[in-house]
């Protein structure tokens, strides 16, 4: 199946249920690695969790069941699925995705953040997340994200919504070419460029996200107001693939990129392959 008809799938989905999923599935094994930045307060008995596809808007925070985080492991040979899901090992051969890194392995991605703040909402949080394995019809989760400020989890709830939300994904495994529902693109706002850089805002019916799309990374920005948003995207900083992801909001210190660069014409399009 191809990567545009799995997207249109994960809309499809997406459109019918209007949930978020929180958690993993039966079988999924996920690399889930919180880092809490310096100076932050956080609970340790929390962690940060998405659902596998691209499609469904940024990571929430969630309590743990059990104390620690989840350790992943470097996408080092075949791991098991379970029936009907196909494993990023597999994926990888087929030049679908890249190899799963750990927190502290080099990175074989271009990643972006946006420095230490972004107006008060201060570096809380870095979160690597790659999955081994996928349904067949669904992209791997692979991705870093860098989370500015706190939110209160409501009781009742599972999680929340941190103020501002950066998570920077390989463009040959998430692009705007995802978007489409049967066959046809979504509606999005085109906005001015940053750097070259192509800038789009996209809004469904349960979140909002800005995503950049530069060279052969996509950018994924959800924020709570349109402000810190803009501010944010004036500030992203990029970190070259082959070093280690930096966590720490004192070494994210320094002048943003004034050009992001042009994205790759097959990213766009959905059509470019994963060379690891």
């Amino acid at each position: 199946m191809s990567r545009k008809a799995r997207a249109s799938g994960q809309i499809r989905e997406f459109l019918g249920t209007h949930k978020i999923r929180v958690g993993t599935a039966v079988g999924l094994s996920v690399a889930v690695v919180l880092v809490v930045a310096a100076g932050a307060v956080s609970s340790p008995a929390s962690i940060f969790s998405s659902s596998a596809d691209a499609v469904r808007g940024p990571t929430g925070t969630v309590k743990s069941p059990a104390a620690g985080v989840p350790q992943p492991a470097a996408d080092d040979g075949p791991s098991l699925a379970p029936t009907g899901w196909v494993s990023t090992h597999e994926r990888v051969l087929r030049h679908e995705a890249l190899p799963c890194t750990g927190p502290n392995e080099p990175i074989n991605f271009e990643i972006f953040s946006a420095g230490p703040s972004v107006a008060e909402a201060h570096l809380a949080h870095f979160v690597r997340r790659c999955d081994s394995s996928a349904p067949a019809d669904e992209a791997p989760a692979n991705y870093t994200s860098y989370v500015y400020g706190h939110c209160q989890i409501a009781e009742g709830a599972t999680g929340c919504q941190p103020p501002l939300e950066i998570q920077s994904f390989p463009a040959c495994q998430r692009s705007l070419a995802d978007y489409t529902f049967e066959g046809r693109p979504l509606p999005y706002k085109e906005l001015p460029s940053r750097g070259g850089a192509e800038v789009v805002e996209i809004d469904f019916l349960v979140d909002h996200r800005i995503e950049v799309y530069t060279k052969s990374t996509t950018i994924v920005i959800f924020a709570s107001d349109p402000t810190l948003a803009k501010e944010a995207i004036a500030q992203l900083r990029s970190q070259e693939s082959g070093g280690s992801p930096t966590t720490q909001a004192s070494d994210l210190q320094g002048a943003p990129d004034i050009v992001l660069g042009p994205p790759n014409a097959k990213g766009i399009e959905g059509d470019l392959p994963c060379m690891s």
